[in-house]
């Protein structure tokens, strides 16, 4: 097979041999540091041309929870949603566990965080955290708010929301949010009281201490 050379911004990374058959080939790349990466591959063979950069992040971050190994639950207002990793509030919605309406492997998928619609939710963390990350399907205006433990307004993200100009389901997307300085993030508030009468998922919650 042919070979090429992965290029990390300016350092080599390795020469992967493509596979004969099938022209793919793999490199596993380990030790990076935690900021941004500019990948490109260039061909050490013919007149060695390079692809265009892919770029990722390197984070130091855990999977928190993917609400997998609970049991399917609706919570009333007024009652607390109790998990090992956090706990889930509403004065005025449901609240649960179940099933997304259209799966999406490694994002939402097997059991999601249900906020039903029309209401608002706290989702109290078990230990703070200095950055989160999860993914959400939002079917109407939904605005998050991070706090600390002293109730201080962090930040605040709005996803996108609302369904697709032919009535398809809305995607799902990531919200990341860093704590500004030495903050950590105690709590999250989840307005969604405007719009849809369908439930916002939230699934594959990633925290970094």
């Amino acid at each position: 097979g042919q070979q090429v050379e992965v290029i990390d911004g300016t350092a080599s990374k390795g020469q992967p041999t493509a596979d004969p058959s099938t022209g793919i080939w793999t490199l596993l790349v380990s030790g990076l540091s935690e900021t941004a990466h500019s990948f490109t591959a260039k061909a050490l063979y013919g007149s060695g041309q390079t692809s265009v950069p892919r770029t990722f992040r390197v984070v130091n971050e855990m999977l928190l929870d993917n609400f997998d190994g609970y049991h399917h639950q609706d919570v009333r207002p007024g009652n607390p949603l109790t998990l090992p990793t956090m706990i889930i509030t509403s004065s005025n919605t449901t609240i649960g566990i179940n099933t997304p309406l259209v799966p999406t492997p490694g994002i939402t998928d097997g059991n999601v965080l249900l906020i039903f619609a029309r209401g608002t939710a706290r989702i109290t963390l078990k230990s703070e955290y200095s950055y989160v990350r999860f993914s959400m399907i939002c079917f109407s205006l939904t605005i998050l708010r991070f706090y600390n433990s002293n109730d201080t307004h962090l930040g605040e993200r709005r996803p996108p929301y609302g369904y697709g100009g032919d009535g398809s389901l809305p995607p799902p997307s990531w919200v990341e949010f860093q704590a500004p300085g030495e903050h950590k993030i105690s709590y999250i508030e989840i307005d969604q009281s405007i719009g849809a009468n369908r439930p916002g998922h939230i699934d594959y919650f990633y925290i970094k201490a």
